[in-house]
């Protein structure tokens, strides 16, 4: 076997180790944008340490979102669950 036969079989691999890592990522990224979500819920109804776990979230989350704000569109007249979890993958 020469080494050219090894090369397209090796760049498949690298493509799905690729799309993988941006895939547990993205899904990093938006269950940590849920929990951020939450805690200010929490926060705002008084449980806790739970304005403490907000603020250090905040920091991460600051300045993102379509204007800058992670919490675009989010208000707590809103039904929060509904809308920003998916749980049908969830089990």
């Amino acid at each position: 076997m020469q080494l050219s036969e090894l090369l397209f079989p090796l760049e498949q691999l690298y493509e799905r180790v690729r799309d993988t890592q941006m895939l547990a990522g993205s899904e990093a990224y938006q269950t940590s944008l849920v929990l951020y979500k939450l805690t200010r819920i929490a926060a705002e109804a008084g449980m806790p340490g739970m304005d403490t776990a907000h603020a250090k979230l905040k920091v991460r989350f600051e300045g993102q979102g379509p204007q800058g704000n992670a919490e675009e569109g989010f208000t707590n007249s809103e039904e929060p669950l509904s809308e920003d979890i998916d749980l049908s993958s969830a089990a």
